[in-house]
């Protein structure tokens, strides 16, 4: 509001609004303000629409991933900057309720230079119109650099990559989460010698193939501007610094790097927080503790692997502490447990969610529900203003693990549901602020209904709850099979 204040900005109409049209269907809207005659645009609400992804450094500036040529905003500042280029703005951008407000006209020439995909933009409608790249993958493409072979692959967005070797003489590139994949023509002189193969699946594989045996490999990027770059030196000893040896000890760093090698299980509510009450009295927060607890005890014994609670007895820990914890302990994989409850009595079954905007009601009335824990935390001013229409700002740090946790969420409901034989009530996405901020893929699990007088008696059963956990612990070990190497 000070904001407003000071720049007498306009009031906002429903037809002060830009609409954005993607793959021919309406992928959202962005406002617009005024100020001094200059008409300013919410970069991030159209960046949410066409696609591109977006993330806030330390500093505060606003990093927009166009492929090869990401673009920074510094809110306050009269210009942005993509690579030694500088553009320059009528009146700088500024940031407020989580929108970063730039000058429309300059945005507009932004999005019209840099977007990778076909665009068509209408001023006079305030109507844009994307279709996105035919493939993730923009281009490829292999150079030298002195006695070193360097492999690049441009990404639409930055994606989690790792390299793995295959023999003496071809590097594995690996790319998770990649949707759409169309092979790119790959750009090479005729002196580089090097070929890359490629081999689509979930895990897109690139097979970097040189005509010396590799001495080195490393691994840079990817850039915010979706640059990976693999550079390789030819082997001079098998045995000698930087020879087969050495490479093969880094790589095993790398691979270690993405083992799933700890597991947090949060317990939903506790302490002064009884979650939801069922009516026999049976509370929420003490079914999730001793559901939570016996999953851990699951995980060690068959996934044997490191298991951090948030809590293992009944205290209230704030929902941000939870995936603080999570991120601090160096957590791959995040599971809260909670039991649901509604106002409908015949409600029943289990549902498991991952972060994201709700997609529907139902799906925000169980966000709303869990997230009313914040009555109980002391300091409640950094939850205010989170609502969904600038929910993705803040769920910006577990983005890039969308996929898998959806992946992940899906595994859950097949097998608790196998083991329970309670009604299947799907995957679904929503705003939970226990799981914002978790840097690894996070679910919530909804463990039967409290609010159903026989779902709360299954649920007093140990015998329930222990077939809950190992359900709960199935999935874990089946998504470590898949992402785990």
């Amino acid at each position: 509001m000070v904001l407003l204040t000071a720049f007498g900005l306009t009031a906002q109409t429903s037809q002060q609004r830009w609409q954005v049209i993607r793959d021919g269907f309406e992928a959202g809207t962005s406002p617009v303000q005024t100020h001094r005659d200059v008409t300013f645009i919410d970069a991030l609400s159209v960046c949410d629409a066409v696609g591109v992804v977006y993330t806030r450094d330390d500093e505060g500036r606003f990093i927009f991933s166009f492929p090869e040529h990401p673009v920074t905003f510094v809110p306050d500042g009269p210009f942005a900057q993509t690579g030694l280029d500088f553009i320059h703005f009528t009146l700088p951008p500024y940031y407020e309720n989580y929108r970063l407000f730039v000058p429309q006209r300059h945005f507009i020439e932004i999005l019209e230079q840099f977007y990778p995909g076909r665009i068509h933009i209408e001023p006079a409608l305030r109507r844009i119109e994307v279709v996105p790249p035919a493939s993730d993958v923009i281009a490829a493409r292999g150079r030298m650099q002195q006695e070193r072979m360097l492999f690049e692959v441009v990404l639409r967005q930055p994606l989690a990559v790792k390299i793995e070797l295959v023999d003496s003489m071809t590097i594995d590139l690996q790319v998770q989460g990649i949707e759409r994949f169309q092979a790119p023509m790959f750009e090479a002189d005729s002196s580089f010698g090097g070929s890359m193969q490629w081999r689509p699946g979930e895990t897109l594989h690139a097979y970097l193939k040189t005509p010396f045996p590799i001495g080195d490999a490393r691994l840079s990027g990817p850039t915010y501007g979706g640059v990976v770059t693999v550079i390789l030196t030819p082997r001079e000893e098998d045995n000698g610094p930087g020879g087969t040896v050495e490479v093969l000890q880094a790589l095993e760093q790398d691979k270690r790097a993405w083992e799933i090698d700890k597991i947090v299980v949060d317990a939903g509510h506790g302490g002064k927080d009884p979650g939801a009450i069922g009516h026999n009295h049976t509370r929420e927060k003490e079914i999730a503790l001793d559901i939570a607890l016996r999953l851990r005890d699951q995980i060690r014994e068959r996934a044997r692997v490191e298991v951090v609670m948030t809590r293992d007895t009944d205290v209230f820990i704030p929902l941000n502490e939870r995936t603080r914890i999570a991120n601090s302990t160096g957590g791959k994989l995040f599971i809260s447990i909670h039991c649901n409850s509604a106002r409908s009595r015949r409600a029943h079954g289990q549902e498991t969610y991952f972060l994201s905007p709700a997609r529907n009601e139902r799906a925000m009335k169980v966000a709303m529900k869990e997230n009313s824990v914040i009555k109980y935390e002391e300091s409640q001013e950094e939850y205010t203003d989170l609502t969904e229409e600038n929910f993705i700002l803040l769920a910006m740090a577990q983005a890039q693990f969308v996929k898998e946790s959806e992946d992940f969420a899906g595994m859950i409901q097949r097998r608790m549901t196998s083991r329970s034989g309670l009604h299947d009530r799907g995957v679904d996405q929503a705003g939970f602020y226990v799981l914002i901020g978790a840097s690894m893929p996070a679910v919530l699990v909804e463990t039967a209904f409290l609010s159903n007088a026989k779902e709360e008696s299954l649920l007093r059963k140990p015998s329930f709850r222990q077939d809950t956990a190992e359900g709960i612990c199935d999935a874990v070990i089946d998504f470590m099979e898949k992402y785990g190497e």
